[in-house]
């Protein structure tokens, strides 16, 4: 629970401009949320539903003055309090803080009293700063009354301030004060205000936060030159450090001590970091960005290039794809995020700002992190890939028994088309078109409109007991090795997990091919927050427990799952309540196994019938194969430490590889060594990916099979920018070798 002050600066009517932000706190169990915020009184409170996060209005801001000069964010140990500042001035020019409980705003203190609420911790005390002698001094509301917690001195010019910025459940406050010199410095109240001094070559410091651990950040600056440095008090300040710039400073840290903040780099930007032992740049390289609030599991919330961000296990996602699309709103801000994973930011919706609250549905809390192999372009997509392929020479079809046209895409054909065109879709399939799959699905992840999206659904039993299922749809299995079976267009992939009465996860149940495996939570790998792991196999997308080489009963090239490739947290659609689209029975392709939808499965008399695992899934996991994952992870926090490393073995050799770029082409030159690429370790393909540097696009992915031990080939680059980055992995009969890696050189 920290704010940002700017003493003296920007006056109307004789009442400092403060820096816009809002403070939130979540009550035990989250029944209680409050929000406490500055503020003449606002409107009306609406609440929306998104696939991942609902959304909440606490106030709109109608001829209401805001401006944001800096964070005001916090969070108390156990999640139990979470808070964000805003200040809002009326006509008037008068600030008022109130209190929040999620529908009823109340004044804190004497209606029209100049005051300004920083802080609130689990037990509802609230810090900030108020009037108190003609001064601003920092307060301790207990929910009765408030206490001058009075400053560390008068400014020998005469004068003085105090503003208490955060508080945590101990009841110590810490903020700034006023001091002999004319400066700000740090102070720590528990009992007494404690002066915490400084940082040697800065003259004036604040404390933005402290951790129920007693653990304070903050910053310090020196007026004559601008300069800022970022520190962290245990039982002394001590300057954390830079990004490789001049300035930092740290905004919050929560109770595994992890900081965030801002630090300026070489290159004069401003990014977000975290730092936990060492500073870590979250922040694409050509973005500015400031972190503002972390919460328990390492979530980091703040603002990118003018919009809000959520950094989570690894992945940066601007908040606007996250809450619903048809809302229309754009989150500009995101000020403090608590332990239940609640965000609350500034919204625009229809040019109009508002304070709102995104809270994150079930699905979204224990959707899988997909790991994907280095040499694979086909993601988790959305299944209007299938539908909404065109361009201006072709389209993709969807075709009834007699394989005769009914519709194109571009021209009719989409999800809501199979809901209406007068058919159910049994014996009809969308026809994508040939030779173009793996451009065709490169070029529609590009769009935020369908990429990285699977489908949850959530079923609940009469004993409490809840099985969470996401549905992953990939555009094309391009099989490492060409297989009659192994190609085709359309899967459908399934994870679920089965969660207790209490909402604690039980295990875990992954599809692989006809077959699943079942493991217990216990044996369920998962990211430092506990989100689950699913490692998708080259070219079938398979998903599974382990990276490494995973065994194939029916006699098949077996799976190769590594985990080296791109990390993804894909956004959730609900399907619980099942959309007509979902239902059609038709096939998501126009290969011969291409599947029909998860709804359904056909017999061996051709009959489509509702699949078990979607009519009943928790019996279905239950009869599914043990868990051949022995490594164990711990119940509260998993370490994903290692797991990228190669589980299985190597039994294949790897090639040797130069790349050299060609306009939009990549020429590979590639050499075995014989003695090594003999019997089962002879290649029979190489996929070769082309990696563009720090773009979130996939990797532009083709098979080629081999004609001997070396040879030169050519491939498109498919998109993206300079520097670009070859992977290979030779398969075989028996198995994978290593991946390699190699920059393509310029010509």
């Amino acid at each position: 629970m920290k704010g940002l002050r700017r003493r003296q600066s920007c006056k109307k009517g004789g009442v400092p401009r403060f820096a816009r932000g809002a403070i939130i706190m979540w009550r035990t169990l989250f029944v209680g949320l409050a929000v406490l915020f500055v503020t003449a009184f606002a409107d009306t409170q609406m609440a929306f539903a998104s696939d991942d996060y609902s959304v909440q209005q606490i106030t709109s801001v109608r001829s209401i003055d805001m401006t944001v000069s800096g964070p005001a964010a916090a969070i108390s140990t156990g999640g139990r309090s979470a808070m964000i500042r805003s200040v809002f001035f009326n006509s008037s020019w008068q600030r008022e803080a109130v209190r929040w409980d999620g529908a009823v705003l109340t004044p804190i203190g004497a209606v029209g009293t100049d005051r300004v609420a920083y802080g609130i911790n689990s037990f509802g005390n609230v810090t900030g700063f108020a009037p108190a002698g003609g001064y601003n001094h920092a307060f301790l509301y207990d929910g009765v009354s408030m206490r001058d917690l009075g400053v560390i001195a008068r400014y020998r010019q005469g004068g003085e301030y105090s503003g208490g910025y955060d508080i945590n459940s101990s009841n110590i406050v810490v903020g700034s004060s006023s001091v002999r010199d004319g400066n700000l410095h740090a102070f720590k109240y528990d009992t007494r205000m404690r002066d915490l001094g400084t940082l040697s070559g800065y003259p004036s410091s604040e404390a933005w936060a402290v951790n129920d651990g007693g653990s304070i950040v903050g910053g310090a600056r020196n007026p004559s030159t601008g300069s800022t440095r970022a520190w962290l008090y245990t039982t002394s300040m001590q300057d954390i450090g830079t990004l490789g710039g001049l300035n930092s400073w740290a905004f919050d840290i929560n109770s595994a001590g992890t900081i965030v903040g801002s630090s300026t780099t070489v290159g004069g930007q401003t990014h977000a970091f975290v730092r936990q032992g060492i500073m870590l740049d979250i922040t694409p390289a050509a973005s500015n960005a400031v972190a503002y609030g972390i919460n328990v599991l390492g979530h980091v919330v703040g603002v990118i290039d003018g919009q809000a961000f959520l950094y989570r296990d690894g992945q940066l996602s601007l908040l606007t794809q996250l809450v619903p699309e048809s809302f229309g709103l754009t989150m500009v801000s995101a000020l403090d995020i608590n332990d239940a994973g609640q965000i609350i930011g500034e919204g625009v919706v229809n040019g109009q700002s508002g304070i709102y609250v995104l809270s994150p549905s079930l699905l979204s809390r224990w959707s899988p992190q997909l790991w994907y192999p280095a040499d694979d372009t086909f993601r988790a997509d959305a299944a209007s890939t299938m539908t909404d392929n065109y361009t201006a020479t072709y389209a993709n079809a969807l075709k009834n028994e007699m394989n005769t046209t009914l519709a194109y895409s571009g021209q009719g054909l989409s999800l809501s088309y199979l809901e209406t065109y007068g058919s159910d879709g049994f014996n009809h399939h969308v026809d994508a078109h040939n030779d173009t799959r793996t451009a065709d699905a490169y070029r529609m992840h590009q769009s935020v409109q369908y990429a990285d999206k699977i489908y949850g659904r959530v079923r609940t039993y009469p004993d409490g007991q809840t099985v969470l299922q996401y549905w992953l749809f990939y555009y094309f299995n391009l099989h490492p090795i060409p297989t009659s079976a192994g190609d085709h267009e359309g899967d459908w992939e399934m994870v679920q997990y089965r969660l207790d009465a209490n909402g604690i996860p039980i295990d875990a149940t992954y599809t692989h091919h006809q077959s699943a495996e079942r493991c217990d939570w216990i044996h369920v790998p998962r990211t430092s927050s506990g989100r689950p792991i699913g490692y998708v196999a080259t070219g079938t997308h398979a998903t599974y427990f382990s990276s490494g080489r995973h065994f194939i009963e029916s006699g098949a090239f077996d799976d190769n799952a590594p985990g080296d490739g791109d990390k993804i947290i894909p956004r959730v659609i609900d399907v619980s309540n099942a959309p007509n689209w979902f239902q059609w029975k038709g096939r998501w392709g126009g290969s011969e196994s291409s599947p029909e939808g998860p709804i359904w499965a056909k017999t061996e008399t051709g009959a489509v019938v509702v699949d078990g695992k979607w009519s009943d899934p928790r019996a279905w996991s239950l009869t599914q194969g043990g868990c051949t994952e022995q490594q164990t992870f711990p119940l509260l926090e998993a370490d994903a430490k290692g797991l990228t490393q190669w589980r299985g073995v190597n039994s294949l050799a790897a090639p040797r590889v130069s790349a050299r770029r060609a306009g939009r082409q990549v020429i590979i030159s590639y050499s075995f060594d014989r003695h090594d690429a003999r019997g089962s370790r002879r290649p029979l393909t190489l996929m070769t990916a082309v990696d563009s540097a720090g773009s979130r696009l996939a990797p532009f992915a083709v098979r080629t099979v081999l004609r001997g031990l070396h040879g030169t080939l050519r491939q498109p680059i498919g998109g993206g920018v300079r520097p670009y980055e070859l992977n290979v992995r030779a398969y075989g009969k028996g198995g994978a070798s290593r991946l390699v890696r190699v920059p393509i050189m310029e010509r």
